[in-house]
């Protein structure tokens, strides 16, 4: 799982859903729990780069990926992965290769 939010929220939703990896930003914390900075590990533009590195690191290649996202932020993801899909967005893309679906069942029809 790639998202662009934090994780403290990622890590809790990545697991209930049975993702082995979860990347995110992070806060960082002093011995009395203070925020003392934010650790950008994914860009919100270039979320695509950091799914090329999972894949690469993982020898997957991009012919069997697929990428799910609800922004126009997702669109590097999207040119990453053999499929995109815009779940439930009415963001306005206009790529032929991005399908536009309204659940994750969605997907089904097309893997």
């Amino acid at each position: 799982m790639v998202t662009a939010g934090l994780s403290e929220f990622a890590e809790r939703v990545g697991k209930e859903l049975g993702f082995d990896i979860i990347l995110s930003n992070r806060f960082v914390y002093d011995e009395k729990d203070n925020i003392t900075e934010a650790e950008v590990l994914v860009e919100p533009l270039k979320k695509g780069d950091v799914v090329e590195s999972v894949l690469k690191r993982l020898g997957v290649s991009r012919e069997y990926s697929i990428s799910v996202g609800d922004t126009e932020y997702d669109y590097s993801m999207f040119r990453s992965t053999r499929l995109g899909f815009l779940l439930n967005s009415e963001v306005s893309i206009n790529d032929g290769s991005v399908i536009r679906i309204k659940t994750l069942l969605d997907v089904l029809k097309f893997i």
